[in-house]
């Protein structure tokens, strides 16, 4: 198990879903730009948090966000493979809307 922490920069206003059991889950996508390269990470957040996160996250929202970090592989519409990052944080910190 890989454990991960990453500052950067939301990508929209998040998700909230259901499982099959009827657990609730939020979801968003964020990107850290060092003026070369983007790298994108997406990001599940699970339990109580939810509540305070999905009225909170916005576009261009900086998040540090700490969990476990995996490998998603997939196949696209078009038929391409790909692969991203999916953070199962455990913590989620928001910044002044300033920074």
């Amino acid at each position: 198990m890989i454990q991960a922490i990453a500052t950067a920069r939301c990508a929209g206003p998040g998700k909230v879903r259901k499982t099959k059991d009827g657990s609730r889950v939020f979801g968003f996508r964020c990107c850290s730009n060092d003026g070369d390269s983007a790298e994108w990470l997406d990001v599940t957040v699970w339990g109580r948090s939810i509540d305070f996160l999905e009225t909170r996250i916005r576009k261009g929202s900086k998040v540090t966000v700490s969990g476990r970090l995996t490998r998603n592989e997939w196949t696209d519409q078009s038929g391409k493979e790909r692969v991203g990052l999916r953070l199962n944080a455990n913590w989620v910190e928001l910044h002044d809307p300033k920074e």
